[in-house]
Formats: C-alpha cells, structure tokens, sequence
C-alpha cells in the first residue's frame, strides 16, 4: 500500500487536534461572560466571505460561478449549523425544553444544548455536513475536482479555527 505525503499530513493533522484536545467526562462548557451568540451574525458573514473567496480564488471560478459558490456555501453552512439542533428535535427527550413556537424553541435549545461552542466536534461536523454540499453542487464548475474538496477542507478547516480562536478571546468560559 503506498501512502503519499498529503495523506500522512492530514493524519498527523488530525490525530494532533484530536491528542490535544481535552475531555471533561459528564461536564460541558459553560460561558463565564456573555455568550459568542451575541457575535454570530458578524461570525457568520466574515465565514462566508473568508470560505467563498478562498474557494473561488483557488479554483479560478468567474464572477458568475462565483456569486453560485457564495449561495451554495450560505446554504451548506445552514444546514451544517442546524443539524445539531434537527437531530434534538427528533430526539427531544436528550435536552427537554418548554413548550413554544419554532423560534423560542430553537432559542431554548442554541441556550441549553453543547453544541455551539465551536472546537474539534463542530469542526468535524462542518466538514462530514457541510463539505459533502458544497463540493458536489461545484464539482461540475471547476476543472480540477480534487483541488475544489482540498479548497474546501482549507476553507472550512481554517474559518472554524479562527471563529474558535475569535470566540476564544472574545468570551471567557469554563469546563
């Protein structure tokens, strides 16, 4: 079995971010100051901007491919952010909330549940959900395929490294 240099980074890349990564059995993080919540709508753009350009500028895509990335991306990164919470409404008996309309239960759960804290769990969620959308909506726009899923492994890899870092020093928090 050969095994090329490209395979043996990402392996050390990801074994490194899972070894560093500490684990609080039965605990879950708790903000000390106000939540990244309040920062999400500002998060959000520069995340769709910082992946869209990166993804277009590496894959050469004209303004018109361009303006599809940007729509294809805002949508894979929606479903990517509200999966956590789909999956507890089908599953409500994991984090009960009160009764309510849409919006005041999804505010219960984006309050209650541990999933926004962005780190290795929402890192590897982005790129299980999020990559599959994007990279199969574009592979027909682009000439080189595997260059378009590297760009967007790189993309989202490196804007939920930095919307953590940001969150980081923003917010203080505890185990």
């Amino acid at each position: 079995m050969k095994v090329n240099k490209k395979q043996v980074v990402l392996f050390v890349v990801l074994f490194l971010l899972c070894y560093v990564t500490p684990i609080y059995a039965n605990s879950s993080w708790h903000w000390l100051t106000d939540t990244p919540l309040t920062i999400l709508p500002i998060a959000v753009i520069l995340t769709l901007l910082t992946e869209t350009i990166i993804i277009c500028r590496v894959n050469y895509l004209n303004a018109i491919k361009s303006v599809w990335a940007f729509i294809v991306i805002a949508f894979a990164n929606a479903v990517s952010f509200f999966a956590p919470y789909a999956f507890w409404a089908i599953n409500p008996d994991l984090i009960p909330v009160d009764e309510g309309g849409f919006f005041e239960v999804l505010n219960a759960y984006v309050r209650k549940a541990p999933v926004y804290t962005v780190g290795l769990g929402f890192l590897l969620l982005t790129l299980i959900v999020e990559s599959p959308i994007v990279y199969f909506a574009l592979k027909g726009r682009v000439k080189d395929k595997k260059m378009l899923l590297y760009s967007i492994l790189a993309a989202n890899t490196l804007t939920t490294v930095l919307v953590s870092l940001i969150e980081r020093t923003l917010f203080y928090g505890r185990w």
